[in-house]
């Protein structure tokens, strides 16, 4: 198993072929889903860790939930890279909010 350990300090345990970008998991009922769902927020991936590895830019995606004869439920939690672009733009109005700040002052 490999292990997401989200900004909040939560951890979750996803199959051992998941990736930061796609983490799977096998849960029994649907009702799971939307407790893992709620911990795949931006502020939340970024800044964790997967597998020890630190998560930066990376923006949520989406869910996926496909449920097999015997009653078993995998989900996929799919996230992107933010572009080049968003980030860029993300630390532009960083800065401007610090000078408007500075301004102010």
């Amino acid at each position: 198993m490999k292990t997401f350990k989200f900004q909040d300090g939560t951890e979750l345990p996803f199959t051992e072929d998941s990736t930061e970008l796609d983490c799977a998991t096998v849960v029994s009922t649907f009702a799971e889903l939307d407790s893992i769902k709620a911990k795949f927020t931006d502020e939340n991936l970024n800044g964790g860790t997967f597998d020890g590895e630190s998560v930066e830019n990376v923006v949520f995606s989406g869910v996926t939930a496909t449920c097999d004869v015997a009653g078993n439920i995998t989900a996929h939690f799919t996230s992107r890279k933010k572009s080049r672009e968003e980030v860029l733009e993300e630390q532009v109005a960083e800065l401007q909010a610090t000078i408007a700040t500075m301004m102010a002052e």
